[in-house]
């Protein structure tokens, strides 16, 4: 039996309603994985931050109030960034993130929550403002996760580690006998 791939993983998200958040903790559990939780100097809560988000998203804004970062993402192996979907767009402050760090991430895969359609869009969004491809992705409905999506982030997290592997980053390849 082999032994699992022990990638340093981050796991960077931001979460207006909890939902985006409910699946980046479930991937951090499930992959030892440390947290990078985007905030912002404003809140988004309440009509005013509802409205402030969707005007950004579709005009494909960043935000401009993102905070320092607590992890600097070159110090892993992987980075898991999600977001949720916001007027069929990146969120503002994921799109901040990636703009600031996306040509300095090492590999990605990359999470989508929402509620409605499009978010293949905001998938393509993300690899856009990436250097390289990302090792995985998926979208998952705000339905789901509520309901429990263990088997989705299960398959994800397999993924992203396979792919990661056959870029021939298995740190097992370098100690066997």
């Amino acid at each position: 039996m082999s032994q699992p791939v022990a990638a340093k993983i981050l796991v960077v998200f931001f979460s207006r309603t909890g939902v985006t958040r409910k699946v980046a903790e479930a991937l951090a559990h499930a992959a030892s994985a440390d947290v990078e939780e985007l905030h912002e100097a404003r809140s988004r809560r309440g009509f005013w931050g509802y409205l402030r988000s969707g005007f950004e998203a579709t005009y494909r804004r960043p935000s401009s109030e993102l905070l320092p970062l607590k992890r600097d993402p070159r110090r892993y192996d992987i980075v898991l960034v999600g977001s949720p979907t916001w007027s069929a767009s990146l969120s503002s402050p994921v799109r901040a993130y990636l703009e600031q760090q996306g040509a300095l991430l090492p590999d990605t895969g990359l999470f989508v929550t929402c509620a409605g359609p499009r978010a293949d869009s905001v998938l393509a969004q993300m690899s856009s403002l990436l250097t390289k491809p990302a090792l995985a992705k998926i979208t998952l409905r705000d339905a789901d996760v509520r309901h429990g999506p263990a088997v989705q982030i299960g398959e994800f997290l397999e993924a992203v580690l396979v792919a990661w592997e056959k870029r021939g980053n298995d740190p097992r390849a370098s100690s066997a006998g």
